[in-house]
């Protein structure tokens, strides 16, 4: 098989389009289904979306709402999401469509992405 020259646009046909950089943070996740909060395992987050693993597959372009306890102990971001991809073994990227708190979230983000960068 022939291999793209770096740079080329055979290259970039099929890789991964990423709008931020993600950060590896322990995040506690949930996602509501009915009344019940389920703990979701987040792989990565960044500030357009989150990398999780889930014990039940979730469909392209479904709608989620989510709960990202930032901190320990803190009232948790409200955000609503959509499944962009799903892949094997129940691995699912959800991209953010509103956050409330936006502002507290940027915050985390932004101190997460200083510290990942300055080690």
């Amino acid at each position: 098989m022939k291999r793209a020259r770096k740079g080329s646009r055979e290259s970039k046909i099929g890789r991964e389009k990423r709008r931020s950089d993600r950060i590896m943070h322990p995040v506690k996740v949930f996602y509501r289904m009915g009344r019940k909060k389920i703990p979701i395992s987040a792989i990565n987050i960044s500030g357009g979306g989150v990398g999780i693993v889930t014990k039940v597959p979730f469909k392209m372009n479904d709608r989620i709402k989510l709960f990202l306890h930032l901190e320990e102990d803190d009232k948790p971001c409200i955000i609503s999401a959509r499944v962009a991809w799903c892949g094997p073994c129940f691995h699912s990227g959800l991209e953010f469509l509103k956050i409330k708190e936006k502002e507290k979230f940027d915050q985390f983000i932004c101190d997460k992405m200083i510290y990942k960068n300055l080690g």
